[in-house]
């Protein structure tokens, strides 16, 4: 059932958590003369979204509808609202109404520049053309003047049922889920393009008072500080590195996927050979052995910018319970070190190739050697 929370003066939070994927849905609706819905939610959700709504105010009296790009968990449910809504218009920016909505919707949207104003009542709104930020050249963001809300969409991205709203970072949250989602079968699902960082300063400078975020918690404070500390983690995890762009991917120069298959067989074979990491290997049967390999390969494939999706779970879940030692820890990068000079692997190579785990460190390791 729907969660929903007031986080902010008129401003509720309608949240539904999927288990399964161990993630919220959150859409945003404003109560005031001529409410506003930010997020649609998906059209199998929308009875669901609606009955909480209606916990708020009656929906039909709806007046404005707003998203940030065209996907499912957006607008799916657009023109059931519009439907159950028969005042509302959607709010979009030019792209967005000119290859999406124009086509999509059952009734015309309503076309807006970042000069034009979206007046509720004792509320003034902003769509913010922010094109593949978070992704999709449709992209916006919508920003409430009066109480300096900056409706998110999938920045800030968190993982978990996590509360409606906090004042402490969320930074690290966020940082983890864009590591674990650029780990995964949806790796690349926010591009880091040469306006990137403009757009999040340019974000920044409104100065938000509170980040109304579509997955995870939403934040209350420094918004100005937040979005910064985003700006640099994105830099971090998205930004090309500088000899890969210019030489290759570490993919291309790991040799490619036959290399890197190879390279990740010793190393396994270095493990097996190990007393003290038997106990990994123990009960399992060949084909798990083989899947567990398999993984491996896909994973390292990827994060090493090659042509793979890894498909298997978070570095968390996977290693929860296995209590892994410092010294394991070590005694592994050592042995994948050695793998990587078997096969002439040069110096900057190796750091990048470790450097791909390093990062996943503190949610494998689980205790420390006396």
């Amino acid at each position: 059932m729907a969660a929903v929370t007031e986080i902010a003066q008129d401003l509720f939070r309608i949240s539904i958590f999927v288990p399964e994927i161990n993630l919220q849905f959150n859409h945003f609706l404003v109560r005031d003369d001529e409410p506003l819905l930010f997020h649609t939610g998906y059209k199998r959700t929308f009875a669901e979204v609606r009955d909480a709504a209606a916990k708020v105010l009656d929906p039909s009296k709806i007046r404005h509808i707003s998203f940030s790009h065209f996907e499912g968990a957006e607008c799916g449910a657009l023109n059931e609202w519009l439907a159950q809504a028969p005042r509302a218009e959607t709010v979009v920016g030019l792209v967005g109404s000119l290859i999406n909505l124009q086509d999509f919707a059952i009734r015309p949207p309503r076309t807006v520049t970042g000069e034009d104003a979206i007046d509720t009542g004792r509320y003034r709104f902003r769509f913010i053309a922010t094109p593949q930020l978070p992704h999709g050249w449709d992209a916006g963001l919508l920003f409430e003047e009066k109480r300096r809300t900056l409706f998110c969409s999938d920045l800030f991205h968190q993982f978990g049922d996590v509360e409606p709203i906090t004042d402490r970072p969320i930074l690290e949250e966020a940082r983890k889920a864009l590591l674990a989602m650029e780990a995964g079968p949806l790796a690349g699902y926010v591009p880091y393009t040469r306006h990137t960082g403009r757009m999040l300063d340019e974000l920044a400078a409104l100065q938000p008072a509170t980040l109304a975020v579509m997955h995870g918690s939403s934040f209350q404070g420094a918004g100005d500080r937040a979005l910064a500390g985003l700006a640099e983690i994105m830099r971090s995890v998205l930004q090309p590195d500088e000899h890969s762009s210019r030489e290759g991917s570490l993919y291309l120069r790991l040799g490619g996927y036959d290399a890197i298959a190879s390279i990740v067989d010793d190393l396994l074979a270095s493990l097996r050979a190990d007393p003290a990491f038997a106990r990994f290997g123990a009960g399992r049967s060949l084909d798990s052995q083989n899947r567990a390999r398999q993984l491996l390969v896909d994973q390292v494939c990827a994060l090493a910018g090659g042509p793979c999706f890894y498909t298997g779970r978070d570095m968390k879940t996977s290693h929860a319970g296995l209590r892994i030692s410092e010294d394991e820890w070590e005694a592994n990068l050592r042995y994948a070190g050695d793998a990587l000079q078997k096969h002439g692997i040069g110096p900057r190579e190796q750091a990048e190739f470790l450097d791909l785990f390093a990062r996943y460190k503190q949610d494998i390791v689980e205790t420390t050697q006396a």
